[in-house]
């Protein structure tokens, strides 16, 4: 049985032992001991799992000079079920951030033109996992 996706777009913990698990059979997701604190859903690929991007401390910096990918690692998308996910409420720089609603356009665009790249680029074997 599944659990049933997506969740409501937030800052979400994920689960340790998932993390574990998914850092054993993928080596490009970030540990636990990087973050357990994740953005999302930002693209959601069936009524089941949503992708979710691990965020980082935001760098110190003026508000022209964020870069968004230096904290938000959008190359290291998680699939995520509500069973692994913890919602996470406190008030940072990072949340209210990845909550901005313009900063979750971009985040989902991002999100799902990666995901789009890298399912063409499996189809025509070009893939490297």
């Amino acid at each position: 049985m599944h659990h049933k996706q997506p969740m409501p777009y937030g800052m979400y913990r994920v689960n340790k032992k998932y993390l574990d698990y998914m850092k054993s059979r993928q080596p490009k997701i970030m540990g636990f001991e990087e973050t357990d604190l994740y953005c999302g859903p930002v693209l959601n690929v069936d009524e089941d799992t949503g992708f979710y991007v691990p965020v980082t401390s935001m760098p110190e910096c003026s508000d022209g000079d964020k870069q968004p990918l230096s904290f938000v690692h959008i190359f290291k998308m998680l699939p995520c079920f509500a069973k692994v996910l913890t919602s996470d409420k406190e008030d940072t720089p990072e949340r209210r951030f990845c909550l901005n609603e313009d900063n979750r356009g971009f985040l989902e665009f991002a999100a799902k033109t990666l995901y789009e790249t890298s399912e063409e680029m499996r189809e025509n074997g070009e893939w490297e996992e």
